[in-house]
Parts: structure tokens; sequence; C-alpha cells
């Protein structure tokens, strides 16, 4: 449900390295279940505006699952946040970078974020 997504995300948020990025509360963003199969997860953001999170309901069956692609997604976030994505670039090297940082705090393969 939304409200599962809200309460890890406001969990992973407190975790390192999450805690040192100044994410914005749960309440800032809205959080949706998709029933798409085509992605697993959704991250849009409008600079300076509103910011969604959506998950696929039909491909996360774990918990384990849920956290992976959630924090894949709050990457996203903290590049819209930092203006350090590259447009029309899915996953420029920041994010490599910053998904090499989250494996290693939460014991994820980074391959998988």
């Amino acid at each position: 449900t939304p409200e599962t997504v809200e309460l890890a995300y406001e969990t992973l948020r407190t975790t390192m390295p999450f805690c040192k990025w100044q994410l914005p509360h749960a309440d800032e963003i809205s959080f949706r279940i998709m029933t798409t199969r085509d992605y697993i997860g959704c991250f849009r953001g409008v600079i300076d505006g509103p910011q969604e999170i959506s998950l696929s309901g039909t491909r996360i069956g774990s918990l384990d699952t849920l956290n992976r692609v959630l924090a894949h997604e709050m990457i996203h976030l903290r590049q819209e946040i930092k203006r350090t994505f590259t447009p029309n670039t899915e996953h420029n090297a920041e994010f490599r970078k910053l998904a090499r940082t989250v494996a290693k705090y939460h014991c994820f393969d980074p391959k998988e974020l």
C-alpha cells in the first residue's frame, strides 16, 4: 500500500547514507502503487515542485525488494534535489557512485540498484 511505502521511505531516510542527504519528509512526497509490469519503480519530480515515488504492486512481493527499489528511487530523488541528474540519461556516473554507497550500507548488490 502507499502507507507501507511511506513507512519504508521514512525508515530508510533515517539510515546511512540517506540521513546525510537531507531528503524531504514522507509527508512532502506522493507515494503510489502501480499495476504495470513494465516498471518496478518510478520517480517523477519537478525541481522545486511535487515529487512522486511509484512502485509496482505486481512486481514487488517482498520487503527486501521493496527496500531495494525504494532505495533506487531515493537516489533519483536526491539527484533531483541537488540537480545533479543528466537530462536524457537515466543513470549517470554520480547515480552509480551513490548506488554503490547505498549498497555498501544496506548490504545490497549494487548491480540491483
